[in-house]
């Protein structure tokens, strides 16, 4: 365990390492051209330009509403599909400690093959083209609100690196639970996992529905906006896993994951590590999402609440009747 965790926190270390290189190296912006339409130069100009306005009153919609959508949308979903390869992937390297890098995996070849071309493809993608942090009236009443994007306060190096420990942090209560839960059945010390195959199958069987899981729940926290198929991508996430591990006896009979579902399901402790390692890993999440709603507060949460507030003020059908018919008999 100690081993494991020197190694992820290198790991951690090189990471950062790279990532203040990179920012060293500054590209300058590529020029952007704005046309708006006149009387003069057609169209060719217009064919020109990034973008192409026909009055000067489209670009409040097109900066405040659009532009700051964009943004927030193309942040949120880079700050998730960061998390989650980091999350998923460093378990298995992780799992390398404990198996003296003997080549043995904890995930299933074809999962790790559908991770991110199937399994969790969808949640990402539509958080990416729904996600909307404050409704679009409110945003044009709040101006103010674009200088987020000028100050570029959505997506930045710290964010990464914060993300980036979380999901370490769920590495280490993954390995916690496994190792607490079937330990020395299938976590062995010895380069070895375990005295029979259904060790191996156990451990890559319950790994991966927790990780799992975790990282779809995590997905829905992160996710302000909800719409008919942002519920879709979800539902078709959890559906698939489960489908590939129902039949993996018969698509993959050497998969590691083919004919666990049935005992792995039997197993009541099974549910005290998927419901205890979930638990553990939101906990940090929930607090911070607590604790910044109750205590501090950000412009995004602020508008949120007066438009709550808002809606809350707004007489009823019924209140509106009943004033109307007393200001009649009056």
């Amino acid at each position: 365990m100690i081993i494991a965790v020197l190694g992820a926190l290198a790991a951690f270390v090189l990471l950062m390492i790279f990532i203040s290189v990179v920012t060293w190296y500054r590209k300058c912006p590529s020029d952007r051209i704005m046309i708006i339409y006149g009387k003069t130069g057609g169209n060719q100009a217009a064919r020109c330009a990034d973008y192409a306005v026909q009055q000067f009153r489209d670009l409040v919609p097109l900066l405040l509403l659009h532009g700051r959508y964009s943004m927030v949308r193309t942040s949120q979903c880079i700050k998730y599909s960061f998390y989650k390869n980091v999350a998923f992937i460093i378990l298995q390297y992780a799992y390398g400690f404990y198996c003296l890098f003997s080549g043995r995996t904890v995930y299933d070849d074809f999962i790790v093959m559908l991770y991110n071309s199937l399994l969790t493809l969808l949640p990402p993608f539509f958080l990416g083209v729904f996600e909307k942090d404050i409704p679009e009236h409110m945003l044009l009443r709040h101006p103010e609100l674009y200088r987020g994007v000028q100050s570029g306060k959505h997506l930045r190096v710290r964010d990464l690196l914060l993300w980036t420990l979380y999901g370490l942090y769920q590495v280490g209560v993954f390995l916690l639970v496994l190792t607490a839960c079937l330990a020395p059945h299938a976590l062995g010390a010895r380069g070895i996992v375990g005295a029979e195959s259904a060790s191996l199958s156990t451990l890559s069987a319950w790994a991966t529905t927790i990780a799992l899981c975790t990282l779809l729940t995590v997905g829905t926290l992160v996710t302000r906006h909800w719409v008919v198929w942002t519920f879709v991508g979800f539902a078709a996430s959890v559906a698939v896993y489960f489908i590939y591990w129902a039949i993996a006896v018969l698509v993959a009979p050497a998969s590691v994951l083919a004919g666990t579902m049935v005992h792995t399901l039997a197993c009541p402790v099974f549910y005290l590590a998927l419901i205890g390692g979930v638990g553990l890993a939101l906990a940090p999440l929930l607090l911070i999402l607590f604790a910044r709603a109750l205590w501090w507060p950000n412009e995004t949460q602020i508008i949120n609440e007066l438009v709550r507030l808002e809606k809350g003020k707004a007489p009823t059908t019924a209140a509106v009747a009943k004033k109307q018919s007393t200001m009649h008999q009056v």
